[in-house]
């Protein structure tokens, strides 16, 4: 079962291939690769810590939440600065 959300990239690697996203919801980070980017259309070399929006789907497994379903995001941040 999947949960849409919202956050913004909190940091990537684009050299190891992953990072993690900062829930608006402050329900904790969520686990990104960079191949799930790339679905969604994302140029993981071109993501900014602390600045992309994310649209995404939350997947929990045995290691915890993971991002699906990554789409670039043009929703404001609650407060409008991505935290």
């Amino acid at each position: 079962m999947t949960v849409p959300i919202f956050g913004v990239i909190k940091f990537f690697r684009a050299d190891r291939g992953f990072g993690f996203i900062r829930r608006d919801d402050a329900g904790g980070d969520v686990f990104v690769h960079a191949s799930d980017l790339k679905r969604g259309g994302i140029d993981p070399n071109n993501v900014e810590d602390g600045r992309t929006r994310i649209g995404l789907d939350v997947e929990r497994d045995h290691k915890g939440d993971k991002a699906i379903n990554v789409t670039i995001s043009t929703q404001l941040a609650p407060n409008n600065n991505g935290f």
